[in-house]
């Protein structure tokens, strides 16, 4: 499971940008309205911007038929269990290996 918020790198990420574009242009970006402003950070303060993980795609999204953002919800839903699933695969042949190199001469 994600978790509930994106880093700026997360966000760089999801918008195909790399993360030094964004620390530069975010602010720009929430003005000019392609990006929902965060929710902690990137104030006065120095902390780097966080954005809630919901309200982006909800912002994204919110043009869409309601129809069109299901789909992209489910999407969304189904990338997040494939990364898991591979993640999961990746370790389950590690271990696999791992067993069989230990009981090779048995």
């Amino acid at each position: 499971m994600p978790y509930p918020n994106f880093t700026l790198s997360e966000l760089a990420q999801e918008i195909g940008r790399r993360p030094s574009w964004l620390s530069t242009n975010w602010r720009r970006e929430v003005e000019r309205g392609k990006l929902p402003p965060p929710i902690m950070g990137g104030g006065g303060s120095g902390d780097p911007p966080i954005w809630s993980r919901a309200h982006v795609y909800a912002y994204f999204d919110q043009n869409l038929p309601r129809e069109m953002r299901i789909h992209a919800a489910a999407y969304r839903a189904a990338m997040e269990a494939a990364q898991a699933s591979d993640a999961s695969a990746i370790q389950i042949a590690a271990d696999a290996a791992a067993l069989d190199a230990q009981f090779a001469g048995v």
